[in-house]
């Protein structure tokens, strides 16, 4: 092991973790707080989630680029600029009294958000010695995960405790820290010099030729719009027609973040010793079926019937989500693992952008249809209507989950298969 250049890995990796764990937590924070936002902003409830999808497009936007010039000018240059634009951003939502002045800043929180994103998987991977590096990754994958899911509950704690700016004000101190962690922990030498990169472009398409990679990349985006039509809608479900308060709504989303914690790991490491696809096929139907669940509640469900499904979804997404994104970063040559994590990056958040116009959508158009005339937004003592919408949204995304169910099922076949034949081979030979 060459000790001068992995000798700080760990710190590497805790403030790459850091970072990418903010950029994808704010994603979701602000889920809770749409209610609270849109009447403090005076704007209607289809109107405020675009503080949600404006964050996440510009991501998915921009991602590719950032990582093509992380490739061009070092990885590491182009994450420490995405910390310090991410932090800005973040200041500049904080202070924002407008929302045409919050939809600017989460432009410019965005873009650092998407230069950290798109080149930390490939700091880690250069940081990192072949034989410690799966593991490193698959944390990268779990951390990815929490964030997503840590948001909403955190959100609520944060509207309950103070004012909704500190949702984005909170991100300075941590922004302080991972640029000071970078500036004295990552250097040149932990990028790979003397290397010339020859292809110059933004995708090269054959990678998808790799039926395994592009397999494991679209039960990523499946996934990742079942989730997001579920984190959009249920704050909405627990303060609007449960009348939850905020601090509440937090502490049942927290639900979700403390068993993703104990099952994102330990499928990881299961994975490792029984294969990937048994667990990315398991957790998919797990979260499917919890989806299918939450389709059944209405204005007299109690906490407990919610808390168990709002379970069995996070056990699902916890077996998928590490063992999924070591299938994509496996799948390629090392000399891809860039371009396979901004792909990875780039699918996610495109997952969690369609995630959140597809719930939207289908809530308000089944709500206009049940009440008559056309609504964008929650109508105050017709509570059967939202319900009458929301069943709508988790039932697609139950079948959604189902189809990539479906995929890997598939994916395990055909490796089974493949297996089959080259023991057969074998046994010829011999």
């Amino acid at each position: 092991m060459d000790e001068d250049r992995y000798k700080d890995r760990f710190i590497i990796l805790f403030n790459v973790l850091l970072m990418t764990f903010m950029a994808v937590l704010d994603g979701s924070i602000i889920n809770v707080a749409l209610p609270v936002m849109a009447e403090r902003l005076s704007v209607t409830t289809e109107a405020v989630s675009w503080v949600v999808t404006s964050y996440l497009a510009v991501i998915t936007a921009t991602i590719l680029i950032c990582g093509k010039l992380g490739d061009f000018y070092g990885k590491i240059k182009v994450f420490r600029i995405g910390v310090v634009g991410f932090t800005l951003g973040s200041l500049l939502c904080g202070v924002s009294e407008s929302f045409a002045f919050l939809l600017a800043a989460r432009v410019i929180q965005a873009l650092g958000a998407a230069a950290a994103m798109a080149t930390n998987q490939g700091i880690i991977t250069q940081a990192f010695p072949a034989n410690e590096r799966g593991r490193a990754l698959g944390l990268s994958g779990t951390v990815v995960a929490l964030g997503s899911l840590a948001g909403p509950p955190l959100g609520g704690f944060i509207i309950a405790i103070i004012d909704w700016h500190y949702i984005f004000l909170i991100n300075l101190p941590i922004g302080i820290i991972a640029s000071i962690l970078g500036a004295k922990y990552l250097k040149s030498n932990h990028e790979r010099q003397g290397a010339v990169n020859t292809d110059r472009r933004l995708l090269p398409l054959d990678i998808f030729r790799n039926w395994l990679f592009s397999l494991s990349l679209l039960c990523a985006f499946f996934s990742f719009i079942a989730i997001s039509c579920s984190n959009i809608t249920l704050p909405f479900y627990l303060q609007n027609v449960l009348g939850y308060s905020p601090k509440t709504t937090g502490l049942v989303l927290m639900i979700y973040p403390m068993i993703l914690v104990v099952t994102a790991p330990l499928s990881g490491y299961l994975s490792d010793l029984f294969g990937s696809e048994h667990f990315t096929f398991l957790g998919l139907l797990f979260t499917g079926f919890g989806l299918y669940l939450m389709s059944g509640l209405d204005e007299s469900s109690g906490l407990p019937a919610l808390a168990s499904f709002i379970a069995v979804m996070s056990v699902g997404n916890g077996l998928f989500q590490s063992p999924n994104t070591s299938l994509v970063m496996s799948s390629v040559t090392p000399d891809r693992l860039g371009v396979a994590g901004s792909l990875n990056a780039f699918v996610r958040n495109t997952g969690m952008v369609f995630g959140v116009y597809l719930a939207t959508s289908i809530l308000y158009s089944r709500m206009s249809e049940s009440l008559g005339y056309e609504v964008s937004d929650y109508v105050p003592g017709h509570e059967a209507a939202f319900i009458y919408g929301m069943k709508y949204v988790y039932l697609t995304a139950a079948v959604i989950c189902g189809i990539g169910a479906a995929l890997t099922a598939y994916r395990l076949y055909v490796n089974r298969y493949k297996q089959r034949q080259s023991a057969e081979i074998n046994d010829t030979d011999i």
